[in-house]
């Protein structure tokens, strides 16, 4: 870290996300940092008077010996931390050039906990505005915060305080292994990046106030994967008292089309295949190895750690069986679906 000194219908939102940050022009680092519990924070102005706050980390780097465990606090800071750069995606393996005008030339990095908040103008700390999450999708397999389609102007000039959580994806996000489980403490390994889900939305319930967001009043909205990840966040006890409405578009755990949940053995045995794929003495060896040559090694092998597992403890059973015991996170909850996911970067608002 260098850089120091209400709910819509589901048409109106999966357009509005397209306000994209891009569209107003940054002007130099705001005078008035705010304080969060980590230290001060300076956000950029644009054009239109919105506030931005782009890339402030809510965890500790998944990196090294913290690859594969749950999110851990980040280290407070002195002085002010400049929040005027998205931060890299998420490590993802290099993508087909089709889908560059989504992640244009942006890295990805496991170095990737941090969210992008953006604040309508004149937003006063005692406002108490109504806070929209936005879990993106990508099969749990990638994806960004940082697409110019996800921006938060749209959502910023109704009055809305809006932001993206970033997410562990893939191996890194996903993989179980019968070390992991065990040196977890309840006996549970995988759903990395649900577990960076909710680091963030309690990350939320501590500092949204400072930005004049009203923590008993935050909505979380996924699409495709997204809104699976909601969906596995409302049936996990991990997750209660952090959202107060949650909102899915095209994607449910629930009905005959839904995607199958691995079991944590399933997960674990696909753990242990890679840790044998790749040679390696255990998770410590693994922990070391780049995480290109895993990700390569595992396409070889066809090991695939495709999103949540029902490990007991992030997920005691599937979200269906949740639901029907009646056990889920209890909030409001609007299920819908968007005409073509790739047509909304279009979308004019």
């Amino acid at each position: 870290m260098g850089r120091f000194r209400a709910l819509f219908c589901c048409t109106a939102l999966a357009l509005g996300l397209s306000g994209a940050a891009s569209a107003g022009v940054m002007n130099p680092i705001a005078s008035d940092p705010i304080t969060i519990d980590s230290g001060k924070v300076a956000g950029t102005q644009l054009d239109s008077g919105i506030r931005a706050y782009l890339g402030i980390p809510f965890a500790a780097p998944p990196v090294r010996e913290l690859r594969w465990k749950a999110p851990q606090p980040v280290k407070p800071w002195s002085g002010v931390f400049n929040a005027d750069t998205k931060p890299s995606h998420c490590y993802i393996p290099l993508r087909a050039t089709t889908l560059n005008h989504y992640f244009g030339e942006r890295p990805s990095s496991e170095d990737c906990l941090y969210v992008n908040v953006w604040v309508p103008p004149g937003t006063k700390p005692d406002a108490k505005l109504p806070v929209v999450i936005w879990i993106h999708g990508g099969g749990f397999q990638e994806g960004s915060i940082n697409f110019d389609i996800y921006g938060g102007q749209a959502m910023a000039k109704k009055g809305v305080i809006y932001m993206g959580i970033a997410y562990r994806v893939g191996i890194m996000g996903n993989m179980a292994h019968p070390e992991l489980s065990k040196e977890s403490g309840h006996n549970a390994s995988g759903n990395w990046g649900l577990m960076d889900q909710v680091a963030g939305l309690k990350w939320v319930q501590r500092n949204i106030a400072a930005f004049g967001g009203d923590p008993a009043n935050v909505t979380v909205l996924g699409q495709s994967a997204g809104a699976l990840a909601v969906d596995a966040l409302a049936s996990s006890p991990l997750a209660k008292n952090l959202f107060a409405k949650i909102i899915g578009l095209s994607g449910s755990y629930h009905g005959v089309a839904a995607p199958r949940i691995e079991t944590l053995k399933e997960n674990e045995a696909n753990g242990v295949r890679l840790q044998t794929a790749m040679k390696a003495s255990g998770i410590a060896q693994m922990r070391t190895i780049p995480a290109d040559q895993i990700v390569n090694v595992a396409a070889a092998d066809k090991i695939r750690f495709s999103g949540p597992t029902i490990d007991g403890y992030f997920l005691p059973q599937t979200p269906e069986q949740v639901y029907a015991d009646g056990r889920q996170v209890d909030v409001p909850l609007l299920v819908a679906s968007v005409g073509n996911d790739n047509g909304s970067r279009n979308a004019v608002t």
